[in-house]
């Protein structure tokens, strides 16, 4: 190789240092925010009172408004399903209805028996079979919202695994009237084995940490199942949003901008399914992250241009960035720090790079347990920093593509019974990488870059000890107590 071969090889592994460090950059500013709202304080007590008033029962078409309750199915078990319509068959409110959208399930036979007992439930509860579906979840809501009652003032979604206590309604709908509040969210609860607790309790901390500040500040926005919305303002903002992986928040976030006024109130109002394994927890986390960030670019050309205040949109920005991740761009630049040392030996910018790669993602891991050490003394489960570790890696990749504008898939979390303890290939491939890694910059004699990098591969062994609290079976579904009045 000639002298001038070998400084356009410098030259060009420079530039690329460069373009590393100028990435770099903007992935710390955007985790530096994202860890910044992990921290957001509560608002001042009494900001939100907690709502009392509750509707008074009336003739079924008369002063209580009605609720037209709204359940997507899709390829779901039969006996899941009917577990849910029964708790709905049990709810104490005088003026609901109930349809259940079954949309694109490919297999008669799961779906007939649904259709058996929404007529044996009686007139209120109709089924509603369609194949063709386009918009996923979304989209079977839309058709739902188009059927539903004329008289129907507000509409509740209910997941398909999810066991509705007898209060449901009454609660969301005097919370709505007490609050004056146009959309009404619960926090999602879980049926589970004790193994299970913390992940249950991770789960449950976005809605202790980021949902009840965002609310105290005016910008809640929705997470789907236990929700309520007033069925005029859906059809203000054109329906449920078929183009995004989450639609619940991208509708709240139309909502919001629009100037509905919505309310987080903190009490169980039902209980769902937690995923059945590894795989299945990390497809949700997937398309929570991506969603989510895809919610926040589709956001940022219409910030100012809504009702929203600074508080509020502080908010939002926390919901949003919640379950993303930031370590996919600093491992690259390791990598490609590895690389060039390997190759042109150590230079300013690579080293450089290197260094501010390690910083961000120890930095990434310290907020993430530090963050979960305050949570515990809310009395969370102390493994719940387990699950949180062990979803870094795939909260980190998920959201890339949203960012290169690839069109993002919806992938349901699978609910039938067969479930693994096993980790996934991907995410063993990582860790594995990761160790691989660290020994090589052991090697160099670099010891801040390979201390991150072990970090990042005792993400396995979390996701390996994650995987066994889910691999246990749940808890029969039995009927559950009305809510506090």
């Amino acid at each position: 190789m000639t002298g001038s071969q070998v400084a356009a090889l410098i030259l060009t592994a420079d530039a690329i240092g460069w373009l590393m460090l100028a990435l770099l950059t903007a992935n710390a500013v955007i985790a530096a925010i994202a860890i910044a709202l992990r921290f957001l304080p509560a608002a001042p007590a009494g900001a939100m009172p907690a709502p009392t008033a509750r509707a008074e029962p009336a003739s079924e078409f008369g002063p209580t408004p009605m609720v037209s309750v709204h359940l997507p199915v899709h390829d779901e078990p039969a006996a899941m399903v009917i577990a849910t319509l029964d708790a709905l068959a049990r709810l104490d409110y005088p003026a609901f209805e109930v349809i259940v959208i079954d949309n694109n399930t490919p297999d008669r036979e799961s779906w007939l028996p649904v259709e058996r007992h929404c007529a044996a439930l009686g007139p209120r509860f109709r089924f509603v079979h369609r194949d063709g579906v386009t918009g996923a979840k979304a989209g079977a809501l839309n058709i739902a919202a188009a059927m539903m009652h004329p008289a129907a003032r507000y509409i509740a979604v209910v997941d398909a695994d999810y066991n509705v206590l007898p209060g449901f309604l009454a609660r969301a709908v005097a919370a709505a009237h007490h609050h004056r509040a146009d959309y009404v969210q619960f926090p999602q609860r879980y049926w589970f084995a004790p193994a299970a607790a913390p992940v249950a309790d991770e789960l449950g901390d976005y809605f202790t940490a980021v949902a009840r500040p965002a609310s105290d500040r005016g910008g809640i926005l929705l997470t789907g199942t236990l929700s309520l919305v007033a069925a005029e303002w859906l059809h203000r903002i054109g329906g449920w949003p078929t183009a995004h992986l989450t639609e619940d928040a991208e509708l709240g976030l139309r909502l919001r901008g629009a100037g509905a006024r919505g309310v987080f109130v903190d009490e169980t109002a039902g209980h769902g399914q937690l995923p059945r394994d590894l795989t299945g927890l990390i497809m949700q986390r997937d398309r929570w992250a991506a969603g989510n960030i895809q919610a926040l670019i589709g956001t940022v050309p219409r910030w100012g241009r809504g009702h929203v205040g600074a508080g509020a949109a502080i908010a939002i920005a926390a919901q949003l960035l919640a379950w993303p991740a930031f370590i996919a761009i600093p491992l690259a630049a390791l990598t490609f720090g590895l690389a060039a040392n390997i190759t042109d030996g150590a230079s300013p910018i690579w080293s450089r790079v290197i260094a501010f790669a390690a910083s961000s993602v120890l930095a990434e891991i310290a907020a993430l347990f530090v963050q979960q050490a305050q949570l515990r003394r809310l009395g969370r489960d102390p493994r719940a920093a387990i699950v949180k570790f062990a979803m870094l890696i795939p909260a980190s990749l998920a959201w890339l593509p949203a960012v290169w504008g690839q069109r993002l898939r919806f992938r349901r979390t699978p609910k039938h019974e067969t479930a693994s303890a096993a980790v996934p290939a991907s995410l063993l491939a990582c860790g594995l990488w990761a160790a691989t890694m660290a020994f090589l910059y052991t090697a160099q004699g670099a010891p801040l870059p390979a201390l991150a990098l072990v970090a990042v591969a005792l993400t396995l062994p979390a996701a390996l000890a994650t995987g066994r609290m889910l691999h246990r079976p749940a808890p029969r579904l039995r009927a559950a107590a009305q809510l506090p009045v």
